[in-house]
């Protein structure tokens, strides 16, 4: 180090004495003097770098390349600034990013073995926590966007699946090599002499960490164990794609940090990336079924009899009627019917390697048919069209809706209401299932009925406002639709029929008039998708009518992988921010499976999704400077306004009333 300065000032030296010596020519001298210099002064600080590096790294090859790795990575990441990186702290800097990198090859190859983590999560674990590009290729990405595209989030999918500790043990790691969480427990221990990664293991945050997933884990294996034995006895054990809840406890380093970034919202992207999949719809069989099979979901299409995956085509979600869309269905279009099962059927088919037309064992089709007569427009897609012959056996579900939230929703008590919809079901072979208690409704899997399904309130519905609804939809997904509201009629002909019964204009829905509507008025209640999850149990979910997203948050509850058909592109950016406000508000509700113990609404300092948002300022201490003083400023003026309220009233009371002083003569 002394060297390299020594080396700046003769430099330095000789420059100005060619100057004085040469003084005709000190305009040349001058300017090729200048880039000399730069240029020694940039060997030198890489000298000075290179020079405390080879005292701070034992090894300084692999060493030398992961420090600079890291103090680039966290200049990209706005979690070091350029003034940050002087000569007094970049000794500290080496040795601490040092340090990490043993930590890396301790957990990797120590501590996951020791909470017993699973070979093919500890497998991909190590992969993506080996190196920065693999960790910001596959898990948290620089926020650049692309110009052309937007930013496009990476592939996820391989979380799904994981239990609780194995996602813990994933976080903790990513704070301990790549954030800075633990960054001052780990100086420390550098101060202390202990540089040994067993030693930095012992530091207070990291091993209280530890513990904490070390006792989620022992916590999975008795609940392992438990439905190992209820398996034995014959008894129906908790659907085993659940993950265990995870926990996560903020340290004092992460509360305190400086960064940006809403460690809910984090969680909640990455959640929805692990297991959501949405495909705008088109007119093309070939693209759904590109589709289908570059999905998470497609990576089960070859695996038959393991479990069943639900194929779900809702009549009630595929568009709107224009009159009267809070109690009519649009009509069942036949054509864009069997665009989306066919194209389904067919990537089945090719994936299983079986011949088309075909049902794959383990497939389930799920038609609700909305109370309507139109059963046999859903048997025609399972008969061969050349053969005449039926590939499919069909069994139907029944619900019965709520009698109140039916009336409810038309408003006029003389009306009678249908309160029974049929689920049809359309599977390879006929259904034989083990007896289940049903998880949300009375009864068993052996009945062919759910009865007091509840009809969602209007306010329980997801809204919007009108632009942003019409842009979700498009036009042609607007049915003019004519007949008595509710009757057959209406799904077949577009007559007048019963035209008198209608509702008049004045009972209209509040919400019409209000500045949010509902999306789609029939949503089908997620208690009523998760039981329907739970009694087939279903691996994974293909939503041919994506609607108001319920299948989406049903899946998202149980742990397994959905696909979902929307309308437009718009109607895929707003369903993927509702249903990431979903999981936000799950992963803080202690009732919810996605439900995390600890998380934090605070801001922590590492970069974890590109583009998050700051939150939002809450409470008075809070708020902008701004907003205070006009707070305070509108108090005063209240303030003065009741004070000359009170003066009047004073003065008018103290006055002689003019009727009682009036002379009795008069």
């Amino acid at each position: 180090m002394v060297s390299c300065v020594v080396i700046l000032v003769v430099v330095f030296v000789f420059v100005m004495v060619m100057v004085v010596v040469c003084g005709f020519v000190v305009a040349v001298i001058a300017l090729a003097c200048l880039s000399t210099l730069v240029t020694m002064m940039i060997v030198a600080v890489v000298v000075v770098v290179v020079v405390v590096m080879m005292e701070a790294c034992p090894f300084p090859g692999p060493h030398a390349v992961w420090v600079f790795q890291q103090m680039w990575d966290r200049l990209e990441s706005g979690m070091l600034k350029p003034e940050d990186i002087t000569a007094r702290a970049l000794g500290g800097m080496v040795a601490l990013f040092s340090m990490k990198r043993d930590l890396m090859h301790h957990v990797v190859s120590f501590e996951l073995d020791r909470i017993s983590m699973d070979p093919g999560a500890k497998a991909v674990l190590k992969d993506v926590m080996s190196s920065f590009s693999s960790y910001r290729t596959r898990l948290n990405p620089h926020p650049r966007p692309d110009p052309v595209g937007g930013h496009r989030p990476p592939d996820l999918s391989w979380l799904a699946g994981w239990t609780g500790s194995a996602k813990e043990m994933l976080r903790f790691t990513e704070n301990l090599v790549f954030g800075d969480a633990h960054d001052l427990c780990l100086k420390n221990a550098i101060r202390g002499g202990k540089r040994s990664p067993a030693d930095a293991m012992q530091t207070p945050s990291v091993k209280a960490r530890m513990d904490e997933i070390m006792e989620l884990r022992n916590a999975e294996k008795i609940k392992d164990s438990a439905s190992l034995a209820a398996a034995v006895d014959g008894t129906a054990a908790a659907n085993p794609t659940v993950a265990m809840t995870p926990s996560i406890s903020l340290t004092e380093a992460e509360t305190a940090s400086t960064g940006h970034v809403d460690e809910n919202m984090v969680f909640a992207k990455r959640t929805f990336h692990s297991y959501i999949t949405l495909y705008v719809e088109t007119e093309s069989q070939h693209d759904l079924k590109l589709a289908l099979n570059s999905s998470p979901l497609g990576s089960n299409f070859a695996i038959q009899n393991a479990s069943n995956i639900l194929i779900v085509f809702d009549v009630k979600q595929s568009a709107e009627p224009t009159a009267q869309p809070h109690i009519r269905i649009a009509p069942l279009k036949e054509q864009r019917l069997k665009t989306l099962v066919i194209g389904v059927m067919n990537a089945r088919c090719e994936a299983a390697g079986k011949p088309f037309p075909n049902l794959i064992p383990g497939d389930l089709y799920m038609m609700p048919d909305g109370g309507r007569n139109i059963a046999s427009k859903f048997r025609n897609l399972f008969v061969d069209e050349q053969t005449k012959a039926k590939f499919a056996a069909n069994r139907q579900l029944n619900v019965c809706r709520s009698e109140d939230g039916l009336t409810s929703r038309r408003r006029l008590a003389r009306h009678f209401v249908k309160q029974m919809e049929t689920f049809h079901l359309f599977s390879a072979a006929k259904l034989r299932m083990p007896k289940k208690k049903k998880k949300f409704f009375s009864g068993t899997s052996l009945g062919d009925s759910l009865v007091e399904v509840p009809v969602l309130k209007e306010e329980e519905l997801w809204a919007t406002d009108k632009a942003t609804k019409k842009a979700i939809y498009s036009t042609k997904n607007f049915i003019p639709v004519g007949g008595r509201a509710g009757s057959e009629s209406e799904d077949e002909d577009d007559d007048d029929e019963g035209a008198e019964e209608q509702e008049p204009p004045a009972k209209k829905a509040k919400t019409e008039t209000a500045d949010t509507i509902p999306v789609f008025y029939h949503e089908v209640p997620k208690v009523l998708a998760s039981e329907i999850i739970n009694l087939y149990s279903i691996i994974g979910v293909i939503d041919l009518t994506a609607g108001a997203g319920t299948w989406a948050k049903a899946s998202l509850d149980a742990g397994v992988h959905y696909f979902g058909v929307t309308l437009t592109m718009k109607h895929q950016e707003e369903l993927s921010n509702h249903l990431v406000e979903y999981v936000k508000s799950a992963q803080l509700d202690p009732t919810s499976p996605l439900y995390v113990r600890g998380l934090s609404t605070k801001t922590s300092g590492l970069t974890l999704v590109p583009g998050a948002p700051a939150p939002a300022p809450t409470g008075g201490g809070n708020q902008p400077a701004e907003k205070n003083k006009d707070k305070k400023d509108k108090d005063k003026k209240d303030k003065k306004k009741d004070t000359k309220k009170k003066k009047k009233k004073q003065v008018s009371s103290s006055e002689p009333d003019s009727s009682s002083s009036a002379s009795p003569a008069a």
